[in-house]
């Protein structure tokens, strides 16, 4: 019996540390990220790329839990010339993994009503049936014509595009698709990490960080795309924050860890992104 009580106490203290950890564990991990300009290749003076990110609310939530984040890839065309994108052939690459901004997705919608009015059960072919559907096509664009002296921007969400996790660097954790069962169709994208915990601000100062992304864009001045030209944007992480908070208040909780986060992330060669952890 005392043999089976020392057993049970060895169990316990060895549970501890790690529940204790699990408690600290950031509630909103931040991403600081800042381009590295010396990795930069612009093949054509001409031809402009600059990244930003939005955060979408996630529908299923209110308020702003669950902000998706969307990178906003913005293509400035200076020229005197239209110029042509090829999505297959552009790619954004967490990581060192690579991902096309082409999928070849195909969107399905049908919207359709049916009515059966004067059926006699008892005899054939008695009555009559209305059936309207309208069904909407909608088959992902590859090539996108960027006219003389304007700009697009391609709007590409995290992770969820491609429905797969990005790995962080080192084994830290991965940026996750979390599908929720009331909604199918529809995911977002959570962190899980191990490596930031509450109040906490860690910063890194070269490639050895826990997330880095190039974003390439291949474009021609040619319709048949020969002569191709590939615009390349390297970003890595500055900061990493940890939150306390799990919704709300999560803008004052990163200038309380960075005073001057707002000048920060207002500079062209600078982007951040929030991502909640799993709901338990």
């Amino acid at each position: 019996m005392k043999k089976v009580i020392l057993f049970s106490l060895a169990l316990c203290m060895l549970a501890l540390p790690a529940n204790a950890k699990k408690e600290k564990a950031a509630k909103v991990v931040v991403f600081v990220l800042e381009q590295q300009k010396e990795l930069e290749k612009q093949p054509n003076e001409e031809i402009n790329v600059r990244c930003t990110i939005t955060h979408t609310p996630y529908m299923q939530f209110k308020g702003d839990w669950f902000p998706q984040p969307h990178i906003m890839i913005t293509v400035q065309n200076n020229s005197e010339r239209d110029i042509y994108v090829d999505l297959q052939k552009s790619f954004l690459i967490p990581n060192d993994e690579t991902f096309s901004m082409f999928t070849n997705t195909t969107n399905v919608s049908t919207q359709g009503s049916t009515s059966i009015s004067g059926v006699n059960l008892g005899l054939v072919g008695v009555g009559s049936a209305n059936t309207n559907v309208n069904t909407k096509v909608t088959q992902e664009q590859r090539f996108i014509v960027i006219p003389a002296d304007s700009k697009k921007v391609i709007d590409m969400p995290m992770a969820t595009k491609w429905g797969v996790s990005w790995k962080l660097n080192n084994n830290l954790g991965e940026i996750m698709v979390n599908v929720p069962r009331s909604d199918q169709n529809n995911g977002y994208a959570v962190i899980n990490q191990n490596f930031v915990h509450k109040s906490e601000v860690l910063t890194y100062n070269d490639s050895d960080n826990p997330f880095n992304l190039d974003v390439r864009i291949n474009y021609s001045f040619n319709e048949d795309m020969n002569e191709s030209l590939t615009h390349k944007l390297v970003y890595y992480t500055k900061y990493v924050l940890g939150t306390d908070v799990f919704y709300g208040d999560v803008d004052n909780q990163e200038r309380k860890l960075i005073p001057s986060m707002d000048t920060y992330t207002g500079l062209p060669n600078s982007m951040f992104f929030r991502l909640w952890m799993p709901m338990n």
